[in-house]
């Protein structure tokens, strides 16, 4: 795998789950100011991958076996463990998001199962296959996701804009809205920690591969997303946008060229559907490589098929309702993200710290640790 082609990865990883949810889940709190958002992660996103990258230098191995280096043997082997599960949870609410909008918008009349078996089936068998295929196929996948949201932004804004929505700006922004909206998408931009799972496939220096990836990351995401909200807040009412589970390809929907040409907003649901399976079998991938580390197994393609079957059935756990899959985008995805991508990073980035500022001379020069080093060494006389 090549240093781009991890750029590709990574940027899939999130792009495609992100540009269909994050309209209403940006749109309830900020109303027309939810373009602004992504903006500001500019600077906490940079934060974020900064702490990624520090944790990265300081390992003696890579992730799963750097949770067992820094939170011990025991500790480290059953957060690895949740972290297997979460990876596959994340594949299931992908899933979910996927046979929801099939099933709501395009194959109406047609089980629910049908296209779930041949996003499992594909990714299944890429994956037997292995993990270069898919990153050679996600140099185009990104190529068209890109063109074709600039030439969807573009449309509508042309053909749709009404300033009225974007009116009064900087409006209806408080701390705790800003507070939801922030935390929802660092949760989002969280989920590039995956790379640390993939850079052991690449070829080079790793540190340069992943601290490229991850700008290329920041600098596709917050374009993309914002522009997508900007378009959304202008053509769409922000009453609507929260209302629709996929406003997205609601305003794809509205894409015309003067009229001639119209409904072509299956090419955009194509390349979103090319765009989810990558960002499925890289979810489904990264909980089978770190099966295969924490538990030393000569190979990671027998644990493909039996955490399929546990993706699937999350799938179908999560399809009760879409008012319960609802609550699981809006409430639980935002907190269990966090917890997984920010929270134990940032427990690990915090002991490491400390650690290298003691072995640097910083107790030698701290007057309360010296005393309390001293009076330790007095007791034990």
């Amino acid at each position: 795998m090549s240093p781009f082609q991890l750029k590709c990865l990574i940027t899939l990883l999130i792009i495609p789950v992100a540009f269909l949810e994050e309209g209403p889940l940006l749109t309830a709190p900020l109303k027309n100011n939810a373009w602004l958002a992504p903006v500001v992660m500019i600077l906490l996103g940079w934060f974020l991958f900064q702490m990624y990258l520090f944790i990265f230098r300081q390992n003696n191995c890579s992730f799963p076996e750097a949770l067992t280096e820094h939170l011990g043997n025991i500790v480290g082997k059953i957060i690895t463990v949740f972290y297997i599960f979460y990876f596959l949870l994340l594949g299931g609410y992908v899933l979910r998001i996927y046979s929801e909008f099939m099933k709501t918008s395009l194959l109406l009349t047609t089980p629910s199962g049908v296209p779930l078996f041949l996003m499992l089936f594909t990714g299944f068998y890429a994956l037997k296959k292995g993990i270069n295929n898919i990153a050679r196929i996600s140099v185009i996948i990104l190529a068209l996701i890109i063109l074709f949201n600039i030439f969807l932004i573009s449309n509508c804004l042309i053909n749709g804009f009404k300033w009225d929505n974007l009116q009064p700006l900087l409006s209806d922004i408080s701390v705790k809205t800003s507070f939801i909206a922030f935390f929802g998408l660092t949760g989002v931009l969280g989920k590039a920690m995956a790379v640390f799972i993939l850079a052991d496939f690449i070829e080079g220096d790793k540190e340069k591969s992943i601290r490229a990836s991850l700008n290329t990351l920041l600098f596709i995401f917050v374009p993309v997303i914002s522009s997508t909200l900007l378009a959304l807040s202008a053509t769409l009412h922000p009453a609507v946008i929260s209302s629709l589970s996929s406003a997205v390809f609601t305003m794809a929907r509205t894409v015309h060229i003067s009229y001639f040409i119209q409904n072509i907003d299956v090419l955009f649901i194509s390349v979103w559907i090319c765009g989810i399976y990558v960002t499925l079998t890289l979810f489904w991938f990264s909980a089978s490589i770190c099966t295969q580390k924490a538990f030393k197994l000569p190979d990671n393609r027998f644990f493909l098929a039996a955490s399929g079957v546990f993706i699937a059935l999350v799938s179908v756990f999560l399809s009760g309702t879409s008012l319960g899959l609802s609550v699981w985008t809006t409430k639980l995805m935002p907190f269990l993200n966090n917890c997984f991508f920010i929270f134990i990073p940032l427990f690990i980035f915090i002991k490491v710290l400390i650690k290298k500022c003691l072995s640097n001379g910083f107790a030698k020069r701290c007057p309360f640790i010296r005393k309390r080093n001293k009076n330790s060494f007095i007791a034990k006389d």
